[in-house]
């Protein structure tokens, strides 16, 4: 535990004017290292600043109440740019790179009470093996274009958070270790594209995992009983079974997978988000049973007909987009469902019951030819009805509260809409006169 000290630095205005060493010190074990760290980085001792401030690093309990150093020239223009944090005893505990081409591996690993390392926008191509660094907590390495190598990673027994993400977009090199990463909570690298997740089985303190990958299963994650997100990206992934294994999940994405059928057990009952798309999947998974569902994803499918989206009590958006589907039926007891998009597929025809939270309905490039079933909605105030094969909007004047209705011209002007839409003008003016009336007389 970091002890909660404020240091006291010299002024910015005595430091330019005192050795280097004065102006930046640290532990005097890790001093010869920071100063080849920054020679080496091409930093402008010039515009160097310090100060004391508090960070709290991601979600860990323990607080860097340090002096922390600024040396930079401007960033936005692509120049090099660290940031450097030590604790109370003047060991560095946080280091991040911005635009160093390539940062100076030898110094850091001689950084032993290292906490946090960020790299970005580097050259660098792989992570050499960085297992000295006993304590390093958090690790992100982000936008470097030619980084493919994360092998290095390797036996960090208190890494907790990895962030991976923005890098080359090439296959990635991941293999093995992660049995010696006891302390793993969370791994982000959703532009990766990682040929073999086996190295996450002994990943068991595991919540969260955001990855593209090129394997056909989940299998490997069929222990990680604490995850609570998962976001998956795999052209390959056709197994997804293990997530049945996970009661903790609350957020499931399964993207650009080659899934047919997605089996939903009765543990996930914890599941508040679930999204699946651009996928072959061909019937919508049981999930009657998921009571605390609020968002509900299915786009990009192979489902014809859709009947089994009902006595949801926590549903509050449903997309069903991009789909093959002409019929979508029994859409009923959905107290707060307040958006569903139905647009972009061969849709022919749709009932629901009554949806009293209803506020928007995307019935856009769909062979819907009539509106039916308005006095269902009794709340709806937007309406999307872009390319669609409706002649006449007879019905939604039903809708009370309705006021946008977006069209384009695949609606014909005809005396029948003008009177419908004259009627909602007119349903607008007496709403807004029961609500304001008084203050107007």
């Amino acid at each position: 535990m970091i002890t909660r000290l404020v240091l006291v630095f010299f002024s910015l205005s005595l430091a330019l004017t005192s050795a280097y060493a004065e102006r930046l010190k640290v532990h005097p074990s890790e001093q010869a290292a920071m100063d080849a760290l920054i020679q080496g980085a091409g930093i402008d001792e010039s515009l160097v600043s310090s100060g004391g401030s508090e960070r709290q690093i991601h979600e860990f309990d323990e607080y860097f109440l340090t002096g922390t150093r600024y040396f930079y020239d401007d960033v936005s223009s692509g120049q090099p740019a660290l940031y450097v944090s030590t604790n109370p005893d003047g060991h560095v505990v946080r280091l991040e790179y911005d635009y160093v081409k390539y940062p100076d591996f030898e110094q850091i690993l001689k950084f032993k009470k290292l906490r946090m390392l960020i790299i970005r926008f580097s050259s660098l191509e792989k992570i050499p093996d960085i297992s000295s660094l006993n304590e390093l907590m958090y690790l992100r390495v982000a936008v470097n274009d030619k980084l493919i190598d994360f092998n290095g990673i390797n036996n960090l027994s208190n890494l907790k958070f990895f962030r991976g993400s923005g890098n080359s977009q090439s296959e990635v090199k991941i293999v093995g270790g992660v049995k010696n990463l006891p302390s793993l909570e969370e791994f982000y690298c959703e532009t990766c594209v990682i040929p073999d997740i086996s190295f996450l089985e002994s990943a068991k303190n595991l919540k969260i995992l955001k990855i593209g990958m090129l394997g056909s299963t989940l299998d490997p994650l069929k222990d990680a009983k604490k995850m609570e997100e998962i976001k998956i990206r795999s052209d390959n992934l056709k197994d997804a079974s293990a997530i049945n294994n996970m009661k903790n999940l609350n957020s499931l994405m399964l993207w650009d997978t080659n899934i047919e059928s997605l089996d939903i057990g009765p543990n996930l009952t914890n599941l508040k988000e679930l999204r699946l798309g651009n996928s072959p999947l061909k019937s919508i998974p049981q999930i009657s049973h998921l009571r605390a569902l609020e968002s509900l994803s299915i786009a990009g499918t192979n489902i014809r007909n859709i009947d089994k989206i009902h006595d949801l009590p926590e549903l509050t958006r449903l997309v069903l987009t991009r789909n093959n589907t002409k019929r979508i039926v029994n859409l009923k007891n959905l107290p707060k469902l307040k958006e569903l998009y139905l647009a972009d597929q061969p849709l022919e025809y749709y009932e629901t019951g009554v949806l009293p939270s209803l506020k928007e309905l995307d019935l856009s490039k769909t062979n819907i030819k009539k509106l039916t079933g308005f006095e269902n909605f009794p709340n709806l105030t937007n309406l999307k009805l872009y390319d669609t094969k409706v002649k006449s909007v007879r019905g939604i004047e039903k809708s009370e509260h309705l006021e946008y209705v977006q069209t384009d011209h695949t609606l014909p002007d005809s005396a029948e809409n003008d009177a419908v839409f004259q009627e909602m003008k007119e349903n607008r003016q007496r709403r807004f006169r029961e609500r304001f009336g008084k203050y107007l007389d």
